[in-house]
């Protein structure tokens, strides 16, 4: 939407921009569908359902954030000149975060915190979820980032048009069920991504422009977006 304004205003329309535009677009989606949901059920929940809910995916949302690594940022660096190298930086880092998330959603646990009657949920919202968030970095480094709003907005209508579904229905749910809501179309969206990342777009990519990846590079490079993601992360999402 934006690009077409700028196009339609004369002015040129790059990859940069269009990338921009796109990555801006889902954040803005992201952030309406998401106050649309929790509007949604306050409206259908007592209020002890929808602050239970609300910590929950709060607290998953702090831990998957830290998960991620920040690889998005990493992704958009590295990937468009990978070339065969690919498939490996987009699996390791997949890896990374699930092996990240498994382990903060353990901890997480084992210090108290209150993960819900399901800690198994828990961990999977937290493991998906960062899954979610660097999806975004890997589909910008191939090129395709016109597909980033599509799927945070498939992802987040997909947990509104749900909550207001079982709402009407006259559903009772409890704040894990809450966020149960949240994560299965995460999960749904998460699997579609994979499929279509690694069967066509990541085979397509690997014939394309390469050149030497240093590991001390991507270590510091990473490491210094990451301190970045914390400090932002924690201050987010800590007090809830």
């Amino acid at each position: 939407m934006t690009s077409a304004v700028l196009a339609r205003a004369g002015l040129a329309v790059g990859p940069v921009v269009r990338r921009a535009s796109a990555l801006m677009m889902s954040t803005v989606a992201s952030a309406a569908l998401g106050f649309a949901f929790w509007l949604v059920a306050a409206r259908f929940l007592p209020a002890h359902t929808v602050g239970l809910g609300a910590a929950l995916v709060s607290s998953m949302t702090l831990l998957a954030s830290l998960a991620q690594l920040n690889l998005a940022s990493l992704y958009a660096r590295f990937l468009p000149t990978a070339g065969p190298r690919t498939r490996s930086l987009v699996l390791g880092g997949a890896a990374a975060a699930t092996a990240t998330g498994v382990v903060g959603a353990v901890a997480f646990a084992a210090l108290g915190q209150d993960t819900g009657r399901w800690p198994w949920l828990f961990g999977v919202a937290v493991v998906v979820s960062a899954l979610h968030f660097i999806a975004d970095g890997v589909l910008n480094g191939l090129g395709r980032a016109a597909a980033i709003p599509i799927r945070t907005v498939a992802a987040s209508a997909g947990k509104l048009v749900l909550l207001g579904a079982l709402g009407v229905a006259g559903v009772h749910l409890s704040g894990e069920d809450v966020l149960l809501v949240w994560t299965v179309p995460v999960v749904v969206v998460v699997a579609a991504t994979s499929w279509v990342v690694l069967r066509r777009l990541v085979p397509a990519h690997a014939h394309g422009p390469s050149e030497s990846i240093d590991r001390r590079e991507i270590v510091r490079f990473a490491g210094a977006e990451y301190v970045n993601a914390i400090v932002a992360n924690l201050v987010s999402f800590l007090p809830p």
